[in-house]
C-alpha cells in the first residue's frame, strides 16, 4: 500500500523529511535500523 500520498513507514527514511514531516521521517529511520516501531504508514504533505 504505497502511492504518491501514502508511504509504508518502514520504507520512509530521514531524507524524506520534506515529504512526510519530521516525526514520520524519524520513525521510518528508526524502523529501518531495527528499532521496535509499530508498523504503520505516513500521509505525505502533498496530500494536504
Amino acid at each position: 500500500m504505497a502511492n504518491r500520498y501514502i508511504s509504508i513507514l518502514s520504507a520512509v527514511r530521514r531524507n524524506d523529511i520534506n515529504r512526510v514531516g519530521g516525526k514520520g521521517a524519524n520513525l521510518g529511520e528508526l524502523a529501518g535500523k531495527g528499532f521496535p516501531v509499530p508498523s504503520g504508514f505516513v500521509v505525505s504533505a502533498e496530500a494536504y
